[in-house]
């Protein structure tokens, strides 16, 4: 009785100290990482997720995809090891398209850890983003003027890391209004 006892009291101390420890998890994805096609539908959008925006038409092979770490990334992106050497394990790029001209390239990526999406997203400020994004403190998103009314912005909750590329609008402060109705999509994805 007395073997049983101290055998079982072992294991739940072991059990206990692996998951105060967080052994075994996956970040933003609990306790097994998603793979990038189950990170992808977590982040996709629907044509109902925002009113008046929608896929770019499934004619168009690069309005939606997947990609893993790695080289698939890197190939993908422009700079794109600048994101892997930060953790980015898995991403989703979507491009949506809204009232004619506007357009919003959605990239959702999975850094594995909050703290490793944290310095993806202080690169980004380090880097000049500074604008406030509506309902955002600067400590969760920031944007970024480009020229023809575009935005860039960068945001980050938990271990994802999310940048939206918003074009075709009339000037910055319409296209950060636009960023705040996206970001609250993908804040609410991740919770």
């Amino acid at each position: 009785m007395t073997i049983r006892s101290t055998v079982l009291s072992s294991v739940v101390c072991l059990l206990l100290g692996l998951s105060a420890a967080g052994c075994g998890s996956g970040g933003s994805t609990g306790s097994t990482p998603l793979t990038a096609a189950q990170f992808g539908d977590k982040y996709k959008f629907s044509a109902t997720d925002v009113s008046g925006w929608a896929q770019a038409p499934a004619s168009d092979p690069t309005a939606y995809n997947v990609y893993n770490g790695g080289d698939e990334l890197v190939g993908r992106l422009d700079g794109g090891d600048v994101y892997t050497s930060r953790g980015c394990r898995v991403s989703m790029y979507q491009d949506l398209v809204g009232p004619d001209p506007e357009i919003c390239t959605v990239v959702a990526m999975d850094f594995g850890t909050s703290d490793n999406a944290t310095t993806m997203f202080t690169y980004q400020q380090t880097s000049g983003a500074s604008n406030t994004i509506p309902g955002y403190g600067a400590s969760d998103a920031i944007g970024s003027n480009f020229s023809l009314g575009g935005q860039n912005v960068f945001a980050h909750f938990q271990a994802s890391y999310f940048e939206l590329q918003l074009s075709g609008f009339a000037d910055a402060t319409s296209a950060g209004a636009a960023a705040k109705l996206f970001l609250d999509v993908l804040k609410a994805k991740t919770n």
